[in-house]
């Protein structure tokens, strides 16, 4: 499992491609729950995925290790918080935490592409998708 401590090790593996792709999602902000953020996740090889094919291609996994969270300004540049304690909640799961360093992972996850609001981790595979479907730049 991933945590704090051997999140530094997986930025060096990221080269050695030991984590599967970088991920991107839409999040609420902790400090301001009316504020949207960017979270940006690596998918760890291990985890299980699925591509979701509804009005638009996005996925849905089962784990996902959180080094980013931004704000967006109005143009969709992201901006980095640099605040180490920072933590984004699910804009549907309220309960749910992305935390800075710290692995995400769901209570369960349906691994059935036909049902594309269903349990898992929502993402996006690029910055400028996720940045469209958040604001629509």
């Amino acid at each position: 499992m991933f945590n704090v401590f051997n999140m530094l090790r997986y930025y060096k593996e990221e080269r050695q491609l030991k984590l599967q792709h970088t991920a991107w999602k839409k999040c609420r902000s902790a400090a301001d729950a009316s504020e949207d953020v960017i979270v940006k996740l690596y998918i760890p090889t291990d985890a299980r995925v699925v591509e979701i094919n509804d009005f638009e291609t996005f996925y849905r996994c089962d784990k996902a290790l959180v080094v980013g969270i931004y704000k967006v300004d109005e143009s969709g540049k992201i901006h980095n918080t640099y605040d180490v304690h920072m933590k984004a909640y699910s804009n549907y799961n309220p309960n749910f935490v992305y935390k800075l360093g710290q692995c995400a992972i769901p209570d369960h996850f349906c691994d059935n592409a036909c049902e594309p609001c269903s349990n898992g981790i929502h993402f996006y595979k690029t910055l400028k998708e996720a940045i469209k479907y958040q604001y629509g730049i």
